[in-house]
């Protein structure tokens, strides 16, 4: 992940992104384990829930069930931490900036209504204004996580054990490549300052 961020500083250098992406590189850790220690709740997360990680089954062209994979991040974190990432790293911002909050609501709500099938209170458990806290703590670890995602997905790994399976010949499909990545990065940062989650001004 430390190695994604160097690149991603390697493509946004001398943008008003650079001060954000190098604090994330040099305090990666840190934010990975204020992801347990400072939230308000904890369970055991998949850890890397993006559409990459979910088989849906359809009938006809209506998806009627999904099935988790790919098991080997689980580990115990905020359930914000899984919301929040497949929502930053599965959409567009065009659809954050119409359904982000409603997106939030309908997972809480299916989350509730788990919990009241095993007769446990929500808000004795974990409750919306706990969730919403945490949201604002995760932020870093969930960014951090789908820029390594977004690399891949985008065709940028040519290179070592785990590699895209895009494989650009031109260097004019490198370049949009690389466009497209800078695109959707930027679009959740802005996002995640549109949110009140941080500041670019802010950060030095």
């Amino acid at each position: 992940m430390i190695d994604r961020l160097s690149k991603a500083l390697d493509k946004f250098k001398e943008t008003e992104y650079v001060p954000l992406l190098q604090t994330l590189k040099d305090n990666c850790v840190t934010y990975f384990q204020e992801a347990i220690d400072l939230v308000k709740g904890k369970c055991i997360c998949h850890g890397d829930i993006w559409k990459e990680n979910i088989l849906f089954k359809y009938e006809g062209n209506v998806p009627v069930n999904a099935c988790l994979i790919d098991y080997q991040t689980s580990r115990e974190s905020s359930p914000a931490v899984d919301t929040l990432y497949l929502i930053i790293s599965s959409t567009d911002t065009e659809l954050r900036q119409k359904h982000f909050h409603k997106l939030l609501d309908t997972y809480f709500q299916t989350f509730d209504q788990m919990l009241s099938e095993a007769t446990l209170i929500t808000d004795k458990v974990y409750s919306r204004e706990m969730f919403n806290n945490d949201l604002k703590i995760v932020w870093p670890a969930c960014l951090i996580t789908a820029n390594t995602a977004l690399w891949l997905s985008s065709g940028l790994q040519q290179e070592g054990h785990v590699r895209s399976k895009l494989v650009w010949n031109t260097s004019e499909e490198m370049e949009r490549a690389v466009n497209n990545y800078k695109n959707k990065i930027k679009s959740i940062i802005n996002d995640f300052c549109s949110y009140g989650f941080l500041n670019l001004e802010t950060v030095k």
